[in-house]
């Protein structure tokens, strides 16, 4: 067996066994932390599992068809993160807290995978600041933010969520203003890749329009 196929075997098998303790610990929770029709935990678990596992399956089957091309893992990457965030809807303080740094991770993670594709590369300085910028926002400001924030108080609007296991102080004015400064970058990745994305089809349809035949009418 290939360097290859073991690492998409084992990659598989990992990202089965994480769903599979996902659902087991969500529906064995009593609070999945969440809200609105995600507050119940099959709504939750299904929402979880459906997205983990469709964007880690699709990943892996890019990934052994172009090994080459970053697509694949990113894509699988997006999953495994995806299913890590389920995580949060634990009652231990640590995997709550894995699942919360997990949650914006995965948009990251996806961030990264529409700037890159189809090449699963970065090929402009502007598409390199953007991923830059979206893993700033959801690993440093997250984290940041995280370590300020008392998930029990009531200004985290966290009801029954377990204790923060890396508070280092709580404090209400700094955790509102680092989650504000997360917002407004995300505001700004997300402008960003909207131009990005637009330039690109914009190339992309005249790409097309070139390459169709140019029919000339007969005298």
């Amino acid at each position: 067996m290939s360097s290859l196929r073991r690492a998409l075997l084992a990659t598989a098998v990992a990202a089965f066994l994480i769903g599979i303790g996902i659902l087991i610990l969500v529906l064995g929770s009593s609070d999945t932390h969440a809200s609105g029709v995600f507050d119940a935990r099959g709504a939750f678990a299904a929402y979880t599992l459906v997205i983990g596992w469709g964007f880690a399956g699709t990943g892996l089957y890019a990934w052994a068809r172009r090994p080459g091309n970053n697509v694949g893992p990113l894509m699988t990457a997006v999953g495994i993160a995806w299913l890590l965030q389920g995580l949060a809807a634990s009652g231990d303080g640590v995997l709550f807290a894995i699942g919360t740094l997990a949650r914006p991770l995965a948009f990251g993670l996806l961030v990264h995978l529409l700037l890159a594709f189809p090449s699963g590369r970065l090929e402009t300085r502007g598409q390199r600041w953007l991923a830059a910028l979206v893993y700033i926002d959801v690993a440093a400001l997250q984290l940041a933010s995280l370590v300020f924030t008392d998930t029990t108080a009531s200004y985290a609007n966290c009801d029954g969520c377990p204790s923060n296991p890396i508070l280092i102080s709580s404090s209400e004015s700094l955790s509102g203003l680092l989650s504000g400064f997360q917002a407004l970058l995300a505001l700004v990745v997300l402008v960003g890749l909207v131009l990005v994305l637009r330039r690109r089809w914009r190339e992309s349809a005249a790409g097309q329009r070139r390459a169709l035949p140019r029919w000339r009418t007969a005298p």
